[in-house]
């Protein structure tokens, strides 16, 4: 049992500079919650956008987040991750101010992909700062960022219900802004944080760009990119297949899946700290990894095997396996950050964080085809195959990632001298 004092303990750091960074993730997601519930409201009821023409636009913007990954994770190391991370946070604000202005599907194309480019300089900057800050107890800080994450962002949805009860284009424009307010605040907060910024060499500005030809041509650190976002896979399935599925299955009550997600809130909250507490080096990492695939595959296998039983056999089997794929994303969460910062180069430590969110990009662009073919369309058996595919995940991925940390000494070195590239240094 976890007490509240204890929760507190664990979940909230005794460094100044790192609670920075977890208040900062809470502010942040709360203006998040708000956004994400309004903003496809909004494009219908108000701008009278189509469906059709919001996923399109969605889709281009995220096309061009994902291209800019790598010049933005550059730019982390050649002028530093504090300034790229200012920049983001100024652009994300600009563009919520500015989504009362759209009219037509033009601008509003325009807009988020502006804001997606954005969000990605905040990702790139932050995690940068974030391995800085953290040390050898990085993963632990971004546990604690993650779960302050959730909480900001059941708080913006509970916020964006009141704004909805109005639905008036007034209304909206108030959540806009605080979203807005929330990303300024969260810079605020962020960017003054004191993070130490001795490198043992800085990144050398290459004309010919040797350094992102060599960090693509890197196959062992791409194939674990790669691979994480095959992992990562699961939260698609989870937050949009499952709900799917249920609506199409017609013999359990709907109201399943809130239940479904409340459990993963709550689980998400109380255990990801604790769990990505163990995790201090790429073989930990690795650990985790094949754990978070053999709860994933159970849970698959479970609906698989129960998913044409009768309706309340059926309605524990989402349960059951709604709990099972929570356990699985915790020990996902656990491993992702250790595997992306242990297994890069620390000098290209911005590039490199951008090559290994292009996997996870991927399989986000491609998440909600994916998932819906495979969870609705194919049913009992695309349940069967998701089963199948984690359970060969956690017994050859994590060869892969020894594969990789072959001849690379720095992987399991602590990185408790900072990370940060010129012009991060600690604020005065």
């Amino acid at each position: 049992m976890i007490s509240p004092k204890m929760w507190w303990t664990q979940n909230v750091p005794r460094s100044a500079t790192q609670r920075r960074f977890v208040l900062a993730s809470l502010i942040d997601s709360a203006g998040t919650g708000v956004h994400f519930t309004i903003f496809p409201l909004y494009l219908i009821l108000i701008v009278h956008i189509s469906a059709v023409q919001v996923g399109t636009g969605l889709l281009l913007a995220s096309l061009v987040g994902m291209l800019m990954n790598i010049p933005v994770g550059r730019a982390c190391d050649l002028v530093g991750p504090r300034a790229v991370l200012a920049l983001g946070y100024a652009a994300q604000a600009l563009v919520a101010g500015l989504l009362i202005l759209i009219r037509d599907v033009v601008a509003f194309t325009l807009l988020v992909t502006l804001g997606k480019v954005a969000s990605q300089a905040v990702r790139l900057g932050r995690n940068v700062l974030v391995a800085g800050a953290g040390g050898d107890q990085r993963n632990v800080l971004r546990a604690q960022m993650n779960a302050s994450s959730n909480i900001g962002l059941a708080a913006g949805m509970g916020i964006s219900a009141i704004i909805l009860v109005d639905a008036s284009p007034a209304a909206f424009e108030v959540g806009f802004l605080i979203n807005c307010a929330s990303f300024v605040s969260a810079a605020v907060v962020q960017c003054w944080a004191k993070v130490p910024a001795k490198v043992p060499a800085t990144a050398p500005r290459d004309r010919a760009g040797g350094r992102v030809r060599a960090a693509l041509k890197d196959v062992k650190y791409c194939s674990v990119g790669l691979l994480n976002g095959l992992l990562g896979f699961h939260q698609q399935v989870f937050f949009l297949g499952l709900p799917l599925w249920i609506a199409a299955h017609g013999g359990v009550p709907r109201s399943l899946t809130s239940l479904v997600f409340f459990v993963n809130f709550v689980l998400t909250v109380l255990l990801q700290v604790r769990a990505s507490s163990t995790v201090h080096n790429y073989r930990d990492a690795l650990g985790a990894w094949r754990k978070s695939g053999l709860w994933l595959a159970l849970g698959f296998g479970i609906l698989a095997a129960f998913s044409h039983s009768s309706p309340w056999l059926v309605a524990l089997a989402v349960v059951v396996m709604g709990t099972l794929l929570t356990f699985g994303e915790i020990w996902y969460g656990a491993a992702e950050f250790e595997l992306s910062v242990a297994l890069a180069p620390r000098t290209s430590l911005g590039l490199y964080q951008g090559v290994f969110e292009l996997g996870s990009d991927a399989f986000a662009m491609a998440g909600p085809l994916l998932a819906t073919l495979v969870c609705v369309s194919m049913g009992q058996a695309g349940w069967a195959t998701l089963a199948l595919v984690y359970l060969a995940f956690a017994l050859l991925a994590p060869r892969v990632v020894e594969w990789a940390a072959r001849g690379r000494e720095q992987a399991e070195q602590p990185l408790d001298q900072a990370v940060t590239a010129p012009g991060a240094g600690a604020a005065a």
